[in-house]
């Protein structure tokens, strides 16, 4: 999954995501946000033991 595909997924940005991934955006992001990444993590988890 790129980057522009878990931004569209949890309704940010692409420079957001890539800031995430290497710190440079430091680790506070919105509830809102971090929920769906952590949703988005669950499911993937789920799709490749399926």
């Amino acid at each position: 999954m790129t980057q522009k595909q878990i931004a569209d997924e949890v309704g940010c940005t692409q420079p957001c995501i890539a800031g995430l991934a290497t710190g440079r955006r430091g680790k506070q992001v919105s509830y809102d946000i971090g929920s769906k990444l952590v949703a988005l993590s669950e499911r993937m988890k789920h799709a490749k033991s399926d």
